[in-house]
C-alpha cells in the first residue's frame, strides 16, 4: 500500500522515468482538455463579445502569475508531493463550482483551474529535472506530448459535443472525475518529495532575488521568451478559434472540432523529434516560429474566406506543435541543479504571463479592430521568435559527450 503522508517524506522511486512523467501529464491533460474549448464558448455566450472574454482571462492570468511567483517560498515550506496532491485535488474540485453555481461558478472554476494548472506544471517540471538527464530531455518532452495527444486532440471536441448533447454540467463532472484518476495515479507513481528541494537547508531567496538571478542568465531568459510566445499562440488558438467558428456561423461544436484538429498533430511528435535530432534544436525552433508566422499571416489575408482561414490556422497549429517538442529545451538544458526550485518557478510563469499578455493584447486590439487583427499580432510575435532563435547555439541538444566543449562555450 502506498499510504498518504502529509509530511511528504516518501522517497523517490528509482524507476521513475520519462514514461511516469508522460502518464502524469496525460491524465492532467484529460481533465483540462475536455474544458479547454467549453470555457471560452460559455463566456462568449454570457458576455456577448470576444473583448469581454479577454477581460475574464486577463484577471485569471494575473492571479495565476501571482501564485507562480510565490511558489518557491511554498515549496521550501511544504513537500513537493503534498503540493502536487493539493493541486490535483483543486483540479477535481474546481469544475464542481460550474455545476452548482451557474455562470458565476464557471468563472470561479476557471480561476481555480488556473491555480491547479500552475501548481501541477511547476511540480512536474521539477520532477522532470530530477529524473531525466539533459541528453534525454528531448525524448522525454516528445514522449510527454505523444501521451497527451489523445487527450488534447479529442478533448476540445468531445467536451463541447457532450455539453451540446447532455448539458454543460456533464462535461464538468467528467473533468472532475479525471482529476480524481490523476490523484490515484500519482499516489502509485513513485514520485516523492523531490531530490533537490525537500532536503536542502539553504534559505530561500525572496521573489525579487529569484527574478534577478533568472534575468542574469541569458539562456534562461531566451528559453522563457520562446515558451511565452508559443504559449500565447496556443492561448489564441484555444480561446479565439472557437469564437471565430461561432462568428462564421458554424456553431460551437465545429469550434471544438477545429481545436481538436489543431492539437491532433501531437501524434506526429515522434517524427518531429527525429527531425530535431538530425538538424538540432536551434533549426527546429526557427522552423516552428517561421511556419507558424507564415500560416497565421495567410489566415489573416484570407479572413473573408472562413474555410481557407481555418485551414491556415490548422497548419499554423502544426508548427506550434513543433515548438511544443523543443520550445522548453533551451531552459531545461541550461538551468543549474542547485537553482532548480527557484528557476523552475520563475520559468513556469511564462504560461501564466501568456494568459495575462494574450487577453490583455486582445482586449486592446478588439476595442478598435476586428478579431483578425489579433491573429496579425500573433503572426508578428511568431516572427519575433524566429529572429531570436537565430542566436541559439547551433548544436544545442546534441549528446553531451559529443558537444561538451560547445556547451561550455555557449554558457
Amino acid at each position: 500500500m502506498f499510504g498518504i503522508r502529509l509530511s511528504g517524506k516518501i522517497q523517490e522511486s528509482p524507476h521513475v522515468g520519462a514514461k511516469t512523467i508522460a502518464v502524469m501529464n496525460a491524465l492532467e491533460g484529460f481533465s483540462r482538455a475536455i474544458l479547454s474549448s467549453l470555457y471560452p464558448i460559455l463566456l462568449y455566450r454570457t458576455l456577448g463579445s470576444a473583448e469581454g472574454v479577454s477581460h475574464i482571462y486577463f484577471w485569471v492570468g494575473l492571479s495565476s502569475v501571482i501564485l507562480a511567483l510565490v511558489m518557491p517560498v511554498i515549496m521550501r515550506k511544504i513537500s513537493r508531493r503534498v503540493i502536487y496532491l493539493l493541486g490535483a485535488i483543486l483540479m477535481a474540485i474546481a469544475p464542481l463550482f460550474a455545476v452548482f453555481a451557474g455562470d458565476t461558478g464557471v468563472i470561479i472554476a476557471l480561476v481555480l483551474g488556473g491555480f491547479s494548472a500552475v501548481t501541477l506544471m511547476i511540480c512536474l517540471n521539477a520532477y522532470t529535472m530530477d529524473h531525466i538527464s539533459k541528453d534525454q530531455l528531448g525524448f522525454c518532452e516528445t514522449k510527454r506530448l505523444f501521451y497527451c495527444a489523445t487527450a488534447w486532440s479529442a478533448g476540445p471536441f468531445v467536451g463541447v459535443l457532450i455539453a451540446d448533447t447532455w448539458g454543460n454540467q456533464t462535461t464538468f463532472v467528467i473533468s472532475s472525475v479525471m482529476a480524481v484518476v490523476l490523484i490515484v495515479a500519482f499516489l502509485y507513481s513513485g514520485l516523492g518529495a523531490g531530490k533537490k528541494i525537500s532536503h536542502t537547508s539553504r534559505k530561500a531567496p525572496n521573489i525579487i532575488a529569484n527574478i534577478g538571478l533568472f534575468l542574469r542568465q541569458p539562456r534562461l531568459v531566451s528559453g522563457w521568451i520562446f515558451s511565452l510566445v508559443r504559449s500565447i499562440g496556443w492561448f489564441i488558438i484555444f480561446v479565439y478559434l472557437p469564437i471565430f467558428a461561432i462568428e462564421a456561423g458554424w456553431g460551437s461544436v465545429v469550434g471544438g472540432l477545429l481545436v481538436s484538429i489543431c492539437t491532433g498533430f501531437l501524434f506526429v511528435t515522434p517524427l518531429i523529434l527525429k527531425w530535431m535530432n538530425r538538424y538540432s534544436v536551434r533549426k527546429t525552433i526557427m522552423a516552428g516560429f517561421f511556419g507558424s508566422s507564415i500560416f497565421c499571416s495567410l489566415a489573416v489575408i484570407f479572413w473573408q474566406m472562413p474555410i481557407v482561414a481555418a485551414l491556415a490556422l490548422v497548419c499554423c497549429s502544426f508548427f506550434l506543435i513543433v515548438l511544443d517538442v523543443c520550445g522548453n529545451l533551451p531552459f531545461l538544458m541550461a538551468a543549474k541543479p542547485s537553482q532548480r526550485a527557484d528557476m523552475v518557478a520563475v520559468f513556469s510563469t511564462y504560461k501564466d504571463a501568456s494568459v495575462l499578455i494574450a487577453p490583455g493584447l486582445a482586449s486592446l486590439v478588439l476595442m478598435v479592430m476586428p478579431l483578425s487583427a489579433l491573429f496579425t499580432v500573433m503572426a508578428g510575435m511568431m516572427g519575433g521568435g524566429f529572429w531570436l532563435g537565430r542566436y541559439l547555439h547551433p548544436r544545442l541538444g546534441h549528446a553531451r559527450k559529443k558537444v561538451a566543449h560547445s556547451i561550455r562555450q555557449a554558457g
